[in-house]
Formats: C-alpha cells, structure tokens, sequence
C-alpha cells in the first residue's frame, strides 16, 4: 500500500510539473524581456540596484540586479502588464506601474532614482507611447482592450489583424466569419504565404491551403499582434506578414464569464430584393454561446499556497447557424409531385412547362408545343419500348433544339 501511495503521488507531482514548464515549453515564442538603465539624476549608473518585476495578473515576481554599467535585463516575460520596483542603498525606491510588454518583442524601461531615503517611495505611471528599440520588427498590436471591446461579427479575433495597415481580406470586419480559413494579405502577399500562431505555435495547415487549424475564443485572447516586416529569423517560415494571437493566462484571482450571442430574423426586417419578389422575410437564426473560467491551481496549506506558481484558464464556444439564402421567388423546395418521380413539375417551379407522356402521339404532340412556346420544357416521356421508342426524358432549353 505505501509503494502504491508512493507511485501515485510521484505521478501526480510529475504531471504537476509538466503542467507548470507547458506555458513555457510551448509558448517560447511569445515570451518577452525587459531591459533598462539604472541612473541617477546626474545621468550616473547606478550599479547593484535590485530590480523587481511583477506580473500584474499572477501576482508572480522576477528580480535582477543591475550590472556595474547600470543594465539590467530580465528574460522570458510572459506578454502582459508588469509593475516594476528598483531599490538602491542611498536612493529612493522607485515604482512604475503598468509597463505593458508584447510578445516577442522586448520592452526597454529606463530608470533614474532619487537620492534619498530607501523607506520613501517614487511612484510613476508608464507611458504608454513609446518607441520601440530592442527589435528591427515592424508591427502592429491589438490589445488586450480592443479585443475585449471591438465588436466582432462571427467573433474571430483573427480578423482582428483588419485594423493594422498593410493587412486587408476579401470582406470587411462587419461581415459574417468564424470559418477556418486564412483569408488576410499583409503588404500584397497572397494569403497562402501568411504565418498564423495561437501561443507561440502554428496555427495554419499546409496540406489545406493555408487555412487555419482552429478559431480561437475571443474572451480567451489577450492580444493579437501583426508582424509585418523585418521580423525574427525564428518566424522564417513564411515569405508574408506573421499574425499572431497571444491567450489569456490564468490569474491568482477565480473569474468566469458565460454569454450568447442572439440573431433571429423575428427582429431583423426584409430586405428590399425579397420584399420586391414578394417573399418574407429570410429564416436566419444564429446563437453563439459559450464560457470562460480561470484561476489558480492549488491545494490550501499544501500547494501553491500563494497562488503564485500555478494557474489555468479553460473555456468552451459553440456556434449554431440556420439560414436561408434563396432570394428569388422561382427557388422553391421540391413539392409533393416532385418527390414521386414527376419529373415535369420541376421545370414548372422554374416558369416553365412540364408534360408527361406514355405514347408516340404524345410525345410529338409536347414536342411541337414546347418548339411553339420557347419556353423552357422538360418532358417526362415513358413509352413502352415496343412501340419503337426508347424510354428516357427530353428536356427541350430553347426554341431552336431539344436535349435529351
């Protein structure tokens, strides 16, 4: 019994761990640094300061200290909004909130302290516009707020990549989408020739022209980030932009969230092409519906107790979509009649004229009718094959033949 307890709680503990390094083994690509200069007000290194930086989300800390010229650099930062502490002996400690890093491309955060006394405390918000200068990248980001904010019509994040120059699509973003395809060129590119990563991974199949191996769920997406020109050797598979879509992490707070999204055509109006053609309004009904949970894994008193280390974030999205996109009034379903094998009405639910024959005489009595009319026939003709004719069905398209 103890070696079995034994087996199970290393197994548990093994697949703990597997669980813990997954973020980083297959998200590598979407990591991130931040690096920066300790000064004082002079403009002097400040060498041996204690640079802390912390995961506004996670709650989780990464320290440094500064080298003997003043640089500091903290890699393998996960995407998102940090709170940055330096503390140096003689000076005061200084804080700068939400210094936002993006995926892949790091963030240079200078800092020049005050002499003082180490209790006393500089706080300072990040600027949000600044230059980048760690990476030659040329790209774009949709944020984590204009993700949450921008209405989606089919609520693919992907064509989110819209609203960056250089990056167009056959339709607009107004128009209904949540297929897997890859339908967005970047600076002139076809569309096969685009790269597309969920979490630092290939999200494109190239056995399908391109299209895409999933639609992510926008209430799980952080951020979407376009890379158009100049990007990282590592992105080399793709002669086009790079479009990639960062999720969300779990938080050492629970959230959840469930929602639908409701079209029926009880409240839309007709359209002028149906109300002209006499018809009603067309059948749509679209529900796309789903949740989201996050939070952190542990085990009060005995794992993560901090809610530091270990975090999960899982969700689910259904789309259910009925419509009718018949516009004209000749396109009907099949009646009565024409489920039981008579074949003449289908032509009459198209205007035209339909016979059925059992005889020579009147088949040729239908054949000089329709050759008469002009319009279009389709005779359904059963003749017995003693009679010398053989059986079949003539379809008459225009005055001047018959087609059999």
């Amino acid at each position: 019994m103890k070696n079995l307890r034994f087996v199970l709680c290393s197994a548990i503990m093994v697949m703990l761990c597997l669980i813990m390094t997954a973020r980083s083994a297959l998200g590598q690509s979407d990591s991130s640094s931040l690096s920066g200069t300790i000064t004082d007000s002079s403009g002097a290194v400040v060498p041996k300061a204690k640079v802390t930086v912390r995961d506004e989300a996670t709650q989780t800390n990464r320290d440094a200290i500064s080298k003997d010229d003043g640089n500091f650099t903290i890699p393998n930062l996960a995407p998102g909004a940090y709170t940055v502490r330096v503390e140096a002996q003689g000076f005061q400690t200084t804080t700068l909130n939400g210094v936002h890093v993006d995926p892949n491309i790091g963030r240079r955060v200078d800092v020049a302290m005050k002499v003082g006394d180490t209790t006393t405390s500089v706080t300072v918000e990040a600027s949000a516009n600044t230059v980048q200068t760690e990476s030659a990248s040329v790209g774009q980001l949709i944020t984590q707020e204009q993700v949450k904010n921008i209405q989606l019509n089919g609520r693919n994040p992907l064509y989110l990549a819209q609203m960056e120059p250089g990056v167009v699509r056959s339709n607009s973003m107004a128009a209904l989408g949540f297929g897997l395809d890859n339908p967005l060129n970047v600076n002139g590119a076809r569309s096969q020739e685009s790269m597309q990563t969920f979490d630092g991974a290939p999200m494109v199949r190239t056995r399908s022209n391109g299209t895409s191996v999933g639609v992510a769920n926008v209430d799980s997406t952080s951020e979407v980030q376009v890379l158009a020109v100049s990007y990282p050797a590592e992105y080399g598979r793709t002669s086009g932009g790079l479009i990639r879509l960062v999720p969300k992490s779990g938080t050492s707070n629970f959230h959840g969230s469930a929602f639908e999204y409701f079209r029926n055509n009880a409240l839309n109006a007709n359209t002028w092409q149906r109300a002209g053609a006499g018809l009603p309004r067309q059948a749509f009904r679209y529900n796309q519906f789903g949740w989201n949970f996050n939070g952190p894994v542990f085990i009060p008193g005995h794992l993560n107790r901090e809610r530091r280390k270990l975090f999960f974030l899982v969700g689910q999205e259904w789309v259910k979509y009925n419509h009718d996109d018949t516009t004209s009034a000749t396109l009907k379903v099949p009646t009565a009649l024409m489920r039981t094998a008579h074949h003449e009405r289908i032509i009459e639910a198209f205007g035209g004229t339909g016979y059925s024959v059992t005889t020579p005489a009147e088949l040729a009595a239908a054949l000089a009718e329709a050759l008469a009319s002009g319009r279009p026939t389709l005779i359904d003709c059963v003749i017995d094959p003693t009679a010398g004719t053989e059986s079949g069905h003539l379809t008459h398209l225009n005055p001047t033949g018959i087609g059999r």
